[in-house]
């Protein structure tokens, strides 16, 4: 997981790939506050200032993404290793757990 506590971070899907959006509060990195949303092929995302997420994980097909990052002075990258594993449910667009 990473986070960038001195500015936000947009992301656009490029190419119409389904993708997996993790997250979690900022401040002190907790792994049981990760969340995972399926967001669609036409739908972007803007990390708040501070928030943990996991780099994105496109579905069905590799995934081209543009970032708008904050260009600046100051290390802007803080980053926390971790397994994640992502069970899918069989329901389509629900995830049942995260672990």
């Amino acid at each position: 997981m990473e986070r960038h506590p001195l500015g936000s971070q947009a992301i656009i899907p490029m190419n119409g790939a389904e993708y997996l959006v993790a997250v979690a509060p900022p401040g002190v990195f907790d792994p049981e506050r990760i969340r995972v949303f399926l967001a669609g092929a036409a739908q972007g995302v803007n990390y708040r200032r501070g928030v943990w997420h996991h780099p994105l994980i496109a579905l069905h097909r590799t995934g081209d993404f543009l970032v708008v990052d904050r260009k600046g002075d100051g290390e802007n990258c803080d980053v926390v290793d971790l397994e994640l594993v992502i069970r899918v449910a069989a329901t389509p667009g629900r995830l049942d757990e995260v672990t």
